[in-house]
């Protein structure tokens, strides 16, 4: 039996002829992706059996970017479905243009009768997949109080709620995304298009070696197993961010023109185990050791898109839109202001009328503002108007509403040649800053309750601390461990030592589709026959440095801590905010998260 063999000769000859067809294959799949649209469209169906005392509505959509912690960014259908006493089928159906799809947004709100929902399904003109939905449904759902899993394939929905699943479609059911699998051969070509011309070239300066076929099927690997394998979901844990999501290649009727970047930031962000390729690339480039032995040099890695280094060894970030907002660009139209206004009345009202609560709204400054001496010059000189948003909206309330506005900067601008407001290291503000935030807080809630003495504080005493600083830019600048690579000068902050003990803490379910956490804090005050009061905060991560300086006169504290500049949304919660029974409501929001004002959902 002969043993199958392929001379040098054949291979040379059939690598020439692939060499060749490749630009043509390359053209052929970028039409296909123009074109995709058109070529691609397909009708999908959903099938459950449902029974229900009330006609209710679904809310449907499928997501194509991976990005289920976003479901305002996915287009969502309406459905109204009949009541039904005893189980029954029903269909929906969707039109689609693209076929990469991700998962199903699926949301249920009824009235007064319970919702129960089970076999559901996915079809399309070919196939059907059963969906499992307690095997598919992101972790996070089944911590829903208004959602319940009664077995494998059956979910209810409680009354009086519109409660929300993000299904994850298994890998067998996302075979078919065809514009996925042709995006991803069109980079494998590519690389195999360039390890060929480089293989070429190779060969025109040298006869053919061993060790030129090693190094093209090398570096062939190298480029394309990050590819083989698209994390489609989750976040970004090392940057604190979400996954960049799938740009569109027509926009407003157009073909995109930044479709190329916005795709690689996609690709970047989604590669096969990205985290711990960056990690092995500074190990093997030495990036983290090297900086042991620079530690006084401080600037080792360069600018990027996320982040900078301002003067002085101050960093600033780019991130919701940093830059404009330091340079007044991004400013409130009067509409806007308007808005913002009537929302922020209308829930004054609603907790007085919830709970006979008084609201307070702190508006903490960006780092920028209160630091804008350390900003490079050159972004500075670009600034459109001398009244930031913050200002404008902070002085609009105090003229045309009866809003209680507890603003931080002057005391913050006043007090900084004394101590340091801010970490250079990171966004947020330092425990110094937090304690003057809530002595203004305090004098702001002193006109509804005499009682409270904005001076009578519980520090003990404050000690400088270099270990536990706010480093989330330094991350972003790609320090894998900010405290030991940068100087201490750069980590120093005042840190408080309290009179009483660590704050009790009672958790309550995560629900990371709103971004939301919620916790109930005791906070331990010495002088018992003081008055107690209960607070409801509504926040971002600004209130954790101004929170301990309340205990003498507030001492439980429902927190709501919204990440990521996620919207306020209030409406799932009353019945907990009535049983909670707050003296006082604190909404908090960090100055680049303004736009918050514009869109928070307190009622429907």
């Amino acid at each position: 039996m002969k043993k199958f063999f392929i001379s040098k000769e054949n291979l040379v000859f059939i690598f020439n002829t692939l060499l060749k067809i490749l630009p043509v294959i390359l053209a052929f799949s970028f039409f296909v992706i123009l074109l995709h649209p058109f070529w691609f469209s397909r009708r999908l169906e959903i099938s459950f059996s449902y029974t229900s005392k009330e006609p209710f509505k679904i809310y449907a959509g499928f997501d194509r970017t991976g990005d289920l912690f976003c479901p305002e960014k996915l287009t969502v259908s309406e459905f109204t479905i009949p009541e039904a006493l005893k189980p029954t089928k029903h269909k929906i159906s969707f039109s689609m243009d693209r076929t990469n799809y991700i998962g199903l947004y699926l949301s249920v709100k009824a009235l007064n009768s319970d919702v129960h929902i089970s076999k559901l399904r996915l079809k399309d003109k070919k196939r059907e997949w059963p969906l499992d939905i307690k095997s598919l449904v992101f972790p996070v759902d089944f911590k829903q109080k208004s959602v319940n899993f009664n077995q494998t394939d059956m979910v209810s929905f409680t009354s009086g709620t519109r409660s929300q699943l993000h299904i994850k479609f298994p890998k067998h059911v996302r075979a078919f995304y065809h514009i996925d699998f042709i995006h991803l051969l069109y980079a494998v070509l590519i690389s195999a298009l360039l390890s060929g011309i480089l293989f070429k070239v190779c060969r025109r300066l040298q006869n053919y070696r061993r060790i030129d076929y090693i190094f093209t099927v090398t570096a062939i690997l190298l480029l394309t197993l990050p590819i083989v394998s698209i994390n489609y979901f989750g976040k970004l844990s090392e940057e604190n961010r979400l996954f960049y999501t799938y740009p569109d290649f027509v926009k407003n009727q157009t073909l995109n023109q930044d479709f190329p970047k916005e795709f690689e930031k996609w690709l970047n962000d989604r590669i096969f185990r990205r985290e711990q390729l960056i990690e092995w690339n500074d190990s093997i480039f030495g990036m983290t050791w090297l900086k042991k032995f620079n530690v006084s040099g401080t600037k080792n890695h360069p600018d990027n898109d996320s982040a900078f280094w301002g003067k002085d060894n101050w960093m600033f970030t780019t991130a919701y839109n940093g830059i404009n907002n330091v340079q007044h660009k991004n400013r409130f139209t009067e509409e806007e202001l308007r808005i913002c206004a009537t929302q922020l009345t209308q829930m004054e009202k609603m907790f007085r009328k919830l709970c006979n609560a008084p609201m307070y709204i702190v508006i903490s400054p960006d780092k920028e503002s209160v630091y804008e001496e350390y900003y490079p010059d050159y972004l500075l000189r670009e600034r459109n108007h001398p009244e930031s948003r913050m200002e404008q909206l902070i002085n609009y309330l105090r003229e045309n509403t009866n809003l209680r506005i507890s603003a931080s900067l002057p005391v913050l601008l006043k007090e900084k040649a004394n101590y340091r407001m801010y970490y250079k290291t990171g966004t947020h503000w330092t425990p110094r800053a937090g304690a003057f935030a809530a002595k203004e807080l305090l004098k702001l809630m002193k006109n509804d309750f005499p009682h409270i003495d904005e001076n009578v504080h519980s520090v003990k005493y404050w000690t400088p601390d270099t270990k536990n600083p706010d480093v989330d830019i330094a991350w972003m600048l790609k320090y894998k461990a900010p405290t030991l690579e940068l100087p201490p000068d750069m980590l120093l902050y005042d840190a408080p030592v309290f009179n009483h003990a660590a704050p009790k803490k009672e958790s309550y379910p995560t629900d990371y589709l709103l971004s939301l956490i919620r916790d109930k804090y005791t906070l331990e005050t010495g002088d018992h026959n003081r008055k107690r009061l209960k607070m409801l905060a509504i926040t971002d991560s600004f209130w954790g440095a101004l929170m301990p300086h309340l205990s003498p006169h507030v001492t439980d504290i429902y927190h709501f801590f919204y990440g990521h500049g996620k919207d306020f949304v209030l409406f799932p919660f009353t019945e907990d905010i009535i049983e909670y029974k707050p003296d006082v409501v604190v909404i908090e929001t960090n100055e680049r998260f303004l736009h918050r004002f514009l869109t928070v959902k307190f009622g429907e």
